[in-house]
């Protein structure tokens, strides 16, 4: 994305966020933008901790969370976070759980 979509879609969840501040559904989605947007693993990993206050049961907050963790090579809390997510139930995502199948994919952890 360019610098200029990035901060139309940042002006767009701040809005959202104005509007609803206790919405776990803006706080998922500016965890995704500093994931996905910026690779700012700190700052997303805070917006799901705010989901999961808001919204104990979400499984998407947990699978999120564990793809920022295999992202940062942490599989000692990857594993875990996805295991959370499975139980909780479906997620959107399923990379992390693909790999979570592949024993060649995970021996380093």
């Amino acid at each position: 994305m360019t610098s200029a979509e990035l901060a139309e879609v940042k002006s767009n969840i701040d809005r959202a966020l104005t509007i609803a501040p206790a919405s776990p559904d803006a706080h998922l989605a500016m965890a995704l933008f500093y994931y996905w947007g910026y690779r700012n693993y700190n700052a997303g990993l805070k917006e799901l901790d705010r989901v999961t206050e808001l919204q104990p049961s979400s499984s998407d907050s947990w699978n999120y969370r564990a793809a920022i963790y295999r992202r940062r090579g942490e599989w000692q809390r990857a594993l875990p976070s996805l295991c959370r997510s499975r139980l909780l139930g479906t997620s959107k995502g399923n990379s992390l759980k693909r790999r979570s199948r592949r024993p060649d994919r995970t021996a380093d952890w």
